[in-house]
């Protein structure tokens, strides 16, 4: 059979601690494919460890590309506006038109220095060529631009790049085009999938559900025994994550309950730290809460499977569909979870609890006590739990029907 090469567009991995759900598909990937070439936008932090038949270019991040590309991103904005004005006249339609504008001429740049990447990974590869976008964006419109690649191109599409309405802008640049660009669309939900064809009928037949998977084993996690009730909370500290609101909605069960003794943890940092470590200032004297910061994905799966945990806690206001979670529940773990984007999907009210998109303290609280309540009742959603994550969301299984699904392109 001729060699498989793949060419795959990340944000930053495999750089920094970011995207650590591309840390477990990435050897599915190697095993898949002769030789894997990652092109990250942002070469920024460690350089973490990668598959032997794995070349990181950083040709995506170099910092020549600032003055280089200004006049050739100038000349593709002018091109796409002759070939997409379309798009220029739908950024009009937002409530930031300057912001939107800029957005498009930024893409344009990301388009120039997509087209560079490529134009070299295909001097530097034989066989079978596939082209992978992680998130969307112009790598796959550069692969279309480009037809002598004679390359499969494919993309994954999660939430930020994907749900228009739950930008800051409403709108993401040349969308359509991505999509169009694509052999296939592999939506990480089956919420995702309905929003494609929903929103570009055309594509229906081109989309298909590919959920992503974490990895995990028989459970080894076990729920707390003593009087400390155990939250757990992993996410960045952005405005979609309500990280005040899951501050406010533990520290409000303490407060209400203060005979009884509560840990909580939380990892991960963002805009709002400064505000976050504001409001800890006002713990409950019952209350001890431990704030980790960003930690290597494989001590945050340590922890989970190690530490007495009695729930883990979601609010977030927008999601594609969380990897905290699965990785939460591979170590049986019940989650908390809004009903947003495509948590129903992994989260009921039976190996959990799905509150509604919008909860109230009160309604959050309410939770959390019922979950206290019975020990018997939380140790069997655990194990469903568990069960859920090995029937749909195991990497071993997920990751391999993916590369399949791929090379059939």
């Amino acid at each position: 059979m001729p060699p498989k090469s793949l060419a795959l567009f990340t944000a930053g991995f495999p750089f920094g601690n970011g995207e650590t759900f591309l840390e477990t598909e990435l050897p599915f990937l190697a095993e898949t494919f002769g030789q894997l070439t990652l092109f990250p936008a942002n070469a920024v932090g460690a350089l973490r460890a990668v598959p032997p038949n794995a070349v990181v270019s950083d040709i995506m991040s170099r910092k020549t590309w600032q003055v280089a590309t200004f006049g050739a991103a100038t000349a593709a904005t002018l091109q796409l506006w002759r070939h997409g004005g379309a798009e220029f006249r739908r950024s009009m339609l937002t409530s930031q038109r300057g912001v939107a504008l800029n957005a498009i001429f930024r893409w344009a740049m990301a388009l120039i220095k997509c087209e560079a990447a490529l134009a070299w990974w295909a001097k530097s590869t034989v066989g079978e060529r596939f082209v992978y976008s992680y998130w969307g964006g112009p790598a796959t419109v550069a692969a279309a631009l480009m037809p002598h690649l004679d390359a499969k191109i494919f993309c994954r599409v999660h939430r930020v790049d994907l749900y228009e309405e739950e930008t800051a802008l409403r709108f993401i640049p040349f969308l359509p085009y991505v999509l169009a660009s694509c052999d296939r669309i592999f939506a990480i939900s089956d919420h995702g999938r309905s929003y494609v064809t929903g929103k570009f009928p055309t594509l229906t037949s081109r989309t298909e559900v590919s959920r992503l998977g974490v990895t995990g084993g028989s459970i080894h996690h076990r729920q707390s025994k003593s009087e400390i009730f155990y939250v757990l909370t992993c996410s960045t500290l952005e405005p979609q994550k309500r990280p005040l609101l899951l501050a406010d909605c533990i520290f409000s069960l303490a407060r209400d309950l203060p005979n009884r003794r509560f840990r909580w943890v939380h990892f991960g940092t963002g805009s709002m730290q400064r505000e976050f470590a504001s409001f800890l200032n006002n713990s409950p004297h019952n209350l001890d809460h431990d704030w980790k910061g960003v930690r290597a994905n494989s001590d945050v799966r340590s922890f989970m499977m190690s530490e007495p945990i009695d729930v883990f806690l979601n609010l977030s206001q927008s999601e594609g569909l969380p990897v905290s979670i699965m990785e939460a529940m591979a170590s049986g773990i019940p989650v908390m979870a809004t009903d947003v984007g495509g948590t129903r999907e992994i989260v009921d009210n039976l190996n959990g609890w799905l509150l509604s998109d919008h909860p109230k303290v009160g309604t959050v609280v309410a939770a959390l006590k019922d979950a206290m309540s019975d020990r018997g009742k939380l140790k069997k959603k655990g194990v469903l739990a568990h069960s859920t994550w090995k029937q749909k969301y195991d990497a071993n299984t997920n990751y391999p029907q993916f590369c399949q699904s791929v090379i059939k392109l």
